[in-house]
């Protein structure tokens, strides 16, 4: 979730009311701290080079990193993933392997300037298990062509991406907005899966939607400007996801 956050745009992190981030600048380096706290994870996030890299949104970013991850699961979690760059032109996330080439270039480098370090939990047969991970990148190495890519992943990730929520492929025909949208519906939905069995709906806090979204809080727009920079966004997300979904329940 914080790595999808990253690469969506990096100057508007922030969670819900379940958990806790904080974000500084190293006083002699300039990298951007992020500290992330719930009640399963107390993580470090760096991001180094951070006026160069991470002033803005890595378009596509999250998109590429729900391909990479779905790679990472196809391939059993080995270290290094490999792929075809036509694979993700395929997907719908690039027009041609021209474009997917420069995308992926820029993202690999905003993945490999971005370390991880802290405790993690989650559940395997029941149990809950901690894993407390040293700082690494989130890819250590990577190595893109106009034929294939290699990418290395950092052991945090690859032993997560079983508990983490994978999106259909029909969502990369979603914009930037609509996808963050949908990448909140689904996290939240593998918290409320019992809930979801047991009456056929949850329920998500607006606010927690906007911080996804990387949208402006309440607070810090005017009442008139409102509906403007955050409802209409969110309505448009939502019917944006309702016309491009195949005739299935989310």
């Amino acid at each position: 979730k914080g790595i999808k956050q990253i690469l969506n745009n990096p100057t508007r992190i922030s969670t819900s009311k379940n958990g806790e981030m904080t974000t500084k600048r190293h006083y002699l380096t300039g990298d951007i701290i992020i500290n992330y706290k719930n009640c399963n994870n107390d993580l470090l996030f760096t991001l180094e080079k951070a006026k160069e890299l991470f002033t803005q949104k890595a378009q596509k970013g999250p998109k590429v990193f729900n391909f990479l991850i779905k790679k990472l699961n196809e391939q059993n979690y080995r270290e290094n993933t490999v792929f075809l760059l036509s694979e993700i032109v395929e997907a719908g996330i690039y027009a041609d392997k021209r474009s997917a080439f420069r995308g992926l270039e820029k993202i690999f480098e905003k993945m490999y300037s971005t370390s991880l370090e802290g405790k993690s939990s989650c559940y395997k047969a029941g149990k809950k298990q901690i894993t407390d991970t040293a700082k690494s990148r989130v890819i250590s190495s990577y190595r893109t062509t106009f034929n294939d890519c290699h990418v290395s992943f950092a052991p945090i990730i690859r032993e997560a991406v079983p508990s983490l929520t994978i999106l259909p492929d029909w969502a990369n025909k979603l914009n930037e907005n609509s996808y963050m949208l949908l990448d909140y519906i689904f996290y939240i939905a593998r918290q409320n899966t019992i809930k979801i069995k047991q009456t056929g709906k949850f329920n998500i806090s607006l606010n927690a939607i906007s911080a996804h979204m990387a949208f402006p809080t309440p607070e810090e727009v005017k009442n008139s400007m409102y509906d403007k920079l955050i409802k209409t966004p969110i309505m448009d997300a939502i019917e944006e996801i309702e016309n491009a979904r195949p005739n299935t329940d989310l």
